[in-house]
């Protein structure tokens, strides 16, 4: 994937902003890919988020106070 990235990088400083080039499968097949990829991995991870927002809270009240907003 490197190497497909500095070639379009490559491509993209010979060119002016409004043409454009053909596209690179190797690059498209991979932005294709990969947001199926995180969303079944997201999926399939144990939901560790805390619910508990009150230390959250406490601290930006504390800094709300100490800098007088």
């Amino acid at each position: 994937m490197k190497s497909a990235i500095k070639d379009l990088l490559e491509k993209k400083v010979k060119m002016s902003e409004s043409d454009k080039a053909p596209k690179i499968e190797k690059i498209n097949q991979y932005i294709e890919e990969k947001p199926a990829y995180y969303k079944v991995l997201a999926e399939s991870m144990k939901d560790d988020r805390n619910p508990d927002w009150e230390p959250l809270e406490k601290a930006f009240r504390d800094i709300i106070l100490r800098t007088g907003f």
